[in-house]
């Protein structure tokens, strides 16, 4: 009988990696759903959650267009699952095991009427050192302050157990599955040999956190849009990018404080009864949450807003500061919209105008000076685009796969012109 495998989580397992190695998998009968996505979670909460996905809320969908994006998806999901020449179907997706207990039990069924025995993949994390990530990560999507939290370890399975069945569902531990090689593991895990990837350390730092909860407290909304929420996705990658480890800013550390709820204790005891899983108490000498004030200094906070022309005012709080680098982060963000139209007609002059008036309001994203040496390049300004790409190598948001990319290019454009 065909399979498929799901991959439902939890999240801050090592997913991204997961899936970046999945990605693309189509041989010996071997299939990852060729969603465009890497990560599966939001084609299939679309499909079968009765919410809308919090990405499209975050860019303002009407209810029509996700009904839209509903039946699209679900088509690429039945026309793969149609497909008689694969025996082992494969799914990611974190997400996927925030499905309701009545959704998870749709899904199950949706997949038996396809004739598909369905396993369950299950990667569980200790609950503290899960909360600390799960906090770094609530912030960029809009938390204002440390939140005690619950990983719900039998919430995220009650579905899958009564429709899919316990015989088919494997739970495996983080932390082993990392002392052996994740992506190793995992191979094992679904019958498939990965390759490994490079992985971005995404490490929040106290700065990055104190500044976010700033953002998150602004007066204006900062997702709603896609404008609104293209800037807001800039404005935390170039906060990460200059308080990074790479940088000299510290990793955060929050283990003084008590993230895990007390309930967490009925989901361990589970844990432990149903998959012979223990983990220690998170509980012990912690203190209760407080508001995190861990400021950095402010000096390097002035640094920071200098990299974009304005002047950090003390006279204002951080929020009131963050509000107006946002308000420029937009300005960006409407640019970067108007930009993307003339690209499709290839209007590479007008381009360029907008990508320099860009960079002189202080710009100095590195995607900016890429596009000003894509555009200058198809101009046949080749002095202009060399410079431009030895700026965009420099660029102070790169991480090391950009920078890797602007490095290429910028070869490129001096074999190019001669240099």
């Amino acid at each position: 009988m065909r399979e498929i495998i799901l991959h439902i989580g939890m999240n801050k397992t090592g997913t991204s990696a997961i899936q970046n190695s999945l990605y693309g998998i189509n041989s010996y009968g071997i299939r990852t759903v060729r969603f465009k996505e890497k990560n599966h979670s939001v084609p299939m909460k679309t499909i079968f959650s009765k919410r809308p996905a919090r990405t499209w809320k975050n860019i303002g969908l009407s209810d029509n267009q996700i009904q839209e994006k509903r039946d699209e998806y679900k088509k690429i999901l039945e026309g793969e699952l149609a497909d008689k020449s694969i025996n082992r179907f494969i799914i990611s997706g974190e997400a996927i095991s925030d499905l309701t207990e009545i959704e998870q039990k749709d899904l199950c069924l949706f997949l038996k009427r396809k004739k598909l025995n369905t396993r369950i993949v299950y990667i569980v994390r200790d609950p503290f050192s899960w909360a600390v990530s799960v906090n770094q990560q609530r912030a960029k999507w809009g938390e204002k302050s440390l939140l005690v939290v619950n990983p719900h370890y039998k919430k995220r399975l009650a579905g899958f157990m009564k429709e899919c069945g316990k015989e088919n569902i494997s739970v495996y531990k983080y932390e082993d599955l990392m002392k052996k090689g994740l992506i190793k593991s995992f191979s094992k895990i679904i019958g498939f040999k990965l390759e490994e990837g490079k992985r971005v350390n995404e490490s929040v730092t106290s700065e990055t956190l104190f500044l976010l909860y700033a953002l998150n407290r602004i007066d204006i909304a900062t997702v709603g849009s896609h404008k609104h929420l293209r800037a807001r996705v800039e404005i935390i990658r170039a906060m990460q990018s200059f308080f990074s480890e790479s940088n000299g800013f510290k990793k955060i550390d929050l283990r003084e404080f008590n993230l895990v709820a007390p309930s967490a204790a009925k989901d361990l005891d589970w844990l432990e009864e149903r998959f012979g899983i223990t983990y220690p108490s998170p509980w012990d000498n912690r203190s209760e949450v407080r508001d995190f004030e861990d400021c950095p200094c402010f000096e390097k906070i002035m640094e920071f807003f200098q990299h974009y022309n304005l002047p950090y005012k003390s006279s204002l709080s951080v929020t009131e500061n963050i509000h107006n680098l946002y308000t420029k982060f937009l300005s960006f963000a409407e640019i970067d919209g108007r930009i993307d139209v003339y690209v499709k007609q290839e209007n590479w002059y007008d381009a360029l105008q907008l990508i320099t008036k860009s960079i002189e309001l202080g710009d100095q994203r590195h995607r900016a000076y890429r596009h000003a040496s894509n555009f200058s390049y198809r101009l046949k300004k080749l002095d202009e685009a060399v410079e431009f790409a030895k700026k965009a190598v420099i660029a102070k948001d790169n991480n090391f796969k950009t920078q890797e990319r602007h490095e290429k290019h910028l070869a490129n454009m001096l074999r190019i012109s001669g240099k």
